[in-house]
């Protein structure tokens, strides 16, 4: 999962848009990443917190036929209601449908990203706790994500301005969580439940503003507590240190690495990977903008009852198969159903960051 602000970052330059732009994309592009964070925030308990921590597993390992592909089959088959939707763009209400394809567009995007820069992340920090056992994976993983997000994958390019808070790209309305919760609901009854999404979102947004860390203080802070391994002291942003720059987190040198699950011999940079990443969303945005248009068309004013009963039971039209056949069977860490990630060489060491 890389870090909240390239997602962010992304999603924006997949829809043309500048910062200060807020919609239902902003919220989906975090993708499932906040179901990590329900009930991780200490003095905010969960009970079932292993069930969204489960959900966002499964959410990542599994292909997009079991997760996009459901989902989209969802969002043709929400009634067509109005929602209060106030975000910066627009004033006028939205249909509950056009705000759930909105944010299944996010969703889309965030999935892109992860699967065309986990392989690289994975090459660069290992995978295995019994190879590789110190510190954990997740912690050099996260410690890596920290720093890229905060380098920016293609350099000088999409950073975000450190110098106001973090605030502004964990913004959330109640119209697009409600879209989200009709997705979620209707395609993953046994796994969801209502409100998880906002709830985990939420606590998301409180832990993702207690580690931003201008002042480069908290480091120190975790650190006194013995604290250096722990997975909120790795996520700190932005990360500042002297020798920075001169790790090559992006391999702007294009020197060869390996692809984590196969072997394959790569040589794209970060900023490679975020362009092929953008060109797939351009095209995503394509085909779930025709799959809508084809709802919308169907759906007009001058239906009768018994064609709005024949909309509901919608089954995957042969756009949204194609869609899907699109996408491929890579999950969000850019490994096929079966494959094993067994290539990896370290470049972040301990107590670097």
């Amino acid at each position: 999962m890389p870090a909240a602000p390239d997602h962010w970052q992304f999603c924006l330059k997949a829809l043309n848009e500048k910062p200060g732009f807020s919609g239902a994309e902003t919220l989906g592009t975090h993708g499932p990443d906040p179901f990590f964070f329900y009930g991780q925030v200490p003095w905010k308990k969960r009970a079932d917190n292993s069930r969204a921590h489960d959900f966002a597993e499964w959410l990542h390992d599994a292909p997009p036929s079991e997760v996009l592909g459901p989902l989209v089959r969802s969002a043709q088959n929400i009634q067509d209601e109005k929602e209060k939707n106030n975000s910066l763009h627009t004033s006028e209400p939205e249909s509950l449908r056009a705000l759930a394809f909105r944010f299944l567009k996010g969703m889309v995007f965030h999935y892109l990203l992860d699967r065309n820069i986990h392989p690289w992340v994975y090459w660069s920090i290992g995978f295995n706790n019994e190879l590789n056992p110190d510190p954990p994976s997740r912690i050099r993983h996260a410690r890596f994500e920290a720093a890229l997000a905060t380098l920016g994958p293609v350099p000088q390019e999409g950073k975000v301005q450190y110098s106001q808070s973090p605030r502004i790209m964990l913004h959330g309305e109640k119209a697009w969580f409600a879209a989200a919760d009709a997705l979620f609901t209707s395609t993953f009854p046994d796994r969801y439940k209502k409100g998880m999404y906002e709830a985990s979102f939420n606590d998301m947004k409180t832990v993702l503003l207690f580690i931003w860390d201008p002042l480069a203080v908290k480091r120190k802070i975790f650190d006194a507590f013995g604290a250096h391994d722990s997975l909120p002291r790795s996520m700190i942003q932005p990360v500042i240190t002297k020798e920075f720059e001169k790790r090559d987190y992006r391999n702007a040198e294009h020197k060869q690495w390996l692809m984590p699950s196969t072997g394959t011999e790569q040589y794209e940079s970060a900023g490679d990977l975020v362009q092929r990443a953008l060109e797939e969303a351009k095209e995503a945005e394509k085909y779930l903008n025709q799959i809508e248009a084809d709802i919308i068309e169907k759906d007009g004013s001058q239906q009768t009852e018994q064609k709005k009963q024949n909309l509901s039971r919608i089954k995957y039209n042969p756009k949204v198969l194609e869609f899907i056949s699109w996408l491929g069977n890579l999950n969000h860490e850019g490994c096929a159903p079966g494959e094993v990630m067994k290539y990896w060489k370290g470049i972040v060491k301990e107590n670097t960051l």
